[in-house]
């Protein structure tokens, strides 16, 4: 079964491998909050309030990004 990323999840990532493709520090307003919660339910296919490896994929590489498989797989692992 694959894995996926939930928005509980972002909150306490602490990535094992490098991921040169996210920021290191991040304050965000309310605003940005909100905006990033669109942004992840607008990517979550089937509402399930998770991300598979795939929809997340497709996430990152919308703003630019190009994370590789294994840098993918370690977003979705469960903790």
């Amino acid at each position: 079964m694959p894995q996926a990323l939930s928005l509980s999840t972002l909150n306490s990532l602490s990535p094992a491998l490098p991921m040169p493709f996210l920021p290191r520090s991040v304050k965000l307003d309310e605003d940005q909050i909100t905006e990033l919660r669109e942004i992840f339910r607008s990517f979550d296919k089937n509402g399930d309030s998770s991300l598979t490896e795939l929809e997340l994929d497709s996430l990152l590489r919308s703003v630019g990004l190009k994370p590789s498989l294994e840098q993918l797989e370690a977003l979705t692992q469960k903790p």
